[in-house]
């Protein structure tokens, strides 16, 4: 009888220490979940809020940041990372996969804090709302990806205003009418053709996997040039090329909109289309 009684005592607490508690029950602790091969969890929960990020965007070969609304988990995420050359990753707010080139920053928090569920398996924990869980891939660590190109493919009718730009806040800081899409396949091309598609004649690529539609420039501001070297993170849609980086916008035109950067007036000279 004792012995059962041990035995139990032992299994509560094993299962104690493989879970956290969140307010909506029970996820699996990081530390013992199966990760693909090379991987490994530096930390189960470390700062990634606005004053101290666990990757640095500085970086002239920064990451790539791919938000997954339902099917993010941690395999997912390092095999994806991995397959792009990446040896560094994090997740965090559920939904958010992060790749990195450069040695994350980790300052450590508690793992209570790292408790939002995985959009692809509410069992797992993806990070917290400013946290991150960050695991290292010894085989690609300080390994850089392939090489990007700064002449990035645009839909028919499209050009390159600028290389790079500053952004405060999303487009809406020179953007009129202003659409931001996220996109799984985010690439200057796959935006070009998704903002003329509804009828906006102006385009943006952010932060990796960022598409920003807008109709002309908010009320004659020029947005602020910023050396193309800022906009440095891999669009999801293909690694080899730039789509910005945090606050930072390469930024295109169609031919249909006739004003540029060096305008008196910044507008639009017609009408919105509604077709492609």
């Amino acid at each position: 009888m004792f012995s059962i009684l041990l035995s139990s005592i032992v299994f509560a607490l094993s299962a104690s220490a493989l879970t956290i508690e969140t307010r909506d029950g029970p996820i699996i602790d990081a530390s013992a979940v199966s990760l693909p091969s090379g991987w490994k969890l530096s930390s189960s929960c470390a700062v990634d809020d606005g004053t101290q990020r666990v990757f640095s965007m500085s970086s002239t070969l920064a990451g790539q940041r791919h938000v997954f609304l339902n099917t993010n988990t941690p395999k997912k995420c390092l095999s994806l990372c991995a397959k792009n050359g990446y040896g560094y990753a994090a997740l965090r707010l559920g939904t958010e996969c992060w790749c990195g080139s450069s040695k994350p920053k980790v300052s450590g928090r508690s793992k209570k804090e790292c408790n939002q569920e995985c959009s692809g398996d509410k069992k797992q924990s993806c990070g917290g709302v400013k946290t991150s869980q960050v695991y290292t891939n010894s085989r690609l660590a300080g390994s850089k990806p392939s090489r990007r190109t700064s002449k990035p493919k645009l839909a028919s009718g499209w050009s390159v205003v600028s290389s790079c730009v500053n952004d405060p806040t999303t487009g809406e800081n020179f953007f009129q009418s202003t659409s931001v899409f996220e996109l799984a396949n985010n690439t200057p091309l796959a935006c070009t053709t998704l903002c003329r598609s509804k009828g906006y004649k102006l385009a943006g690529v952010e932060y990796s996997n960022e598409c920003v539609c807008g109709k002309g420039y908010k009320n004659g501001k020029k947005p602020s040039t910023r050396p193309s070297s800022e906009c440095n993170m891999g669009c999801p849609g293909d690694n080899r090329i730039t789509c910005g980086a945090g606050h930072r916008v390469q930024l295109y035109k169609h031919s249909s909109f006739k004003r540029d950067l060096n305008s008196t007036i910044v507008g639009d000279d017609e009408d919105v289309e509604t077709s492609a």
